[in-house]
Parts: C-alpha cells; structure tokens; sequence
C-alpha cells in the first residue's frame, strides 16, 4: 500500500514535466541561451570558463558546470591510451525526406511568443534587398528591422511542450517504420524461382 504514493508522485511529475510549457530563450545581448520549464528546472548556455558554462536550475537549487573541461581531460587519457577502432553505426532507414519531415512536424508545434531582430548584414545591397522581405513578416508577435550601423541583436522566446513534441516523434516513427529489407528481397525473387520450375 505504501509503495503507491511514490509511484504516484512519480507519475504526477512526468505528468507535469510532459504537459508544462518548455521555453526557449535567445538573447544575443547577453549571448546566453536557456532552455526552462517554468517553475521546475532550467539550463542557461553562456559565454564563460574555457569556451561556455552551463547554469543549472533544479526547483531551488542552482549550481554551474563546465561541461568541456571533463572532455579535455578524457582527452589527455585517450592520448596517452592506443585508439580503439570504432564500428560503422548502424543506419536508420529513413530517407532523408521523412527526417525532414520530423522537423518540419516539431517545428510546427513550437510558437513564437516574441522575437526581435535588428540585422546589418554588412552588404549595403543586400540590407536594402531584405528590407521589404523582413517587412513582409512583420507581426505583433515577430518584430523585424534593418540598420546599416553594424548592430546585430535578436531576442527570441519560443515555447512548445515536451508531451506534444514526444507524441509527434512517436506518431512519425510509428507511420514511417521502415520495413524489412529481407522479406521485400524475398518477395522480388519469389516470381523468378517460380518461374524457373515451370521451366523445367
């Protein structure tokens, strides 16, 4: 009897981490780009250490890592260790048409709450050809503008959730499972084996 209430915690969080909204933050001001579900935990990518810097957020507790300095020194040992010869991966069997059709289905399935881009490509021809483009796109939601004073800043939250991105992987991989390559070879050279007993 006892041992339910974990298990039902347990459920209630994987039930509140699936149907919470995930946010996506881009800020190139700050360059930092966090990664947040909203009351439970959040990452922040930033600028810092040997090359980025990861801050951490689980409820209340916060802490930061390096994640590149554990691979220099799994480096320094493989140096000093012979190579292993490493086996060919495995291939999926999906065309390169439904894996962009994957993106496309969990890109559609992200929204924009706001996004701001001030651009200068540096090309005085091409700012003026993406004027109008840039324009076109314009909502209250996607703000865009062109400068020819060298600034660059974006400002970009996005927000989806993690259940609806696991079922749209789910469904896609249930309708696009690849068949068997076998019985499709023995199908194909079914016809010639019969063929050749009527022959003879």
């Amino acid at each position: 009897m006892y041992w339910s209430i974990p298990i039902l915690v347990l459920l209630a969080l994987v039930v509140w981490i699936l149907a919470s909204p995930l946010r996506v933050r881009v800020r190139s001001d700050e360059r930092t780009l966090s990664v947040s579900l909203p009351g439970l935990a959040g990452v922040t990518l930033r600028p810092g250490g040997s090359l980025v810097l990861l801050r951490i957020r689980v409820f209340f507790v916060r802490f930061t890592l390096d994640p590149l300095a554990s691979r220099r020194r799994k480096k320094k040992e493989k140096s000093t260790k012979p190579e292993k010869k490493t086996k060919d991966k495995r291939k999926t069997g999906r065309s390169p048409a439904q894996q962009a059709g994957l993106v496309r289905a969990l890109l559609r399935a992200v929204r924009i709450r706001h996004l701001y881009l001030d651009l200068d490509t540096g090309d005085f021809s091409l700012n003026a050809m993406l004027y109008p483009a840039l324009a076109l796109v314009r909502t209250p939601r996607i703000q865009t503008a062109i400068n020819f004073e060298g600034r660059l800043f974006l400002d970009a939250d996005f927000q989806t959730r993690l259940g609806t991105l696991l079922f749209i992987a789910i469904t896609h991989r249930i309708k696009h499972k690849p068949s068997n390559k076998n019985t499709s070879s023995w199908n194909t050279m079914q016809p010639i084996f019969w063929t050749r007993s009527q022959n003879k």
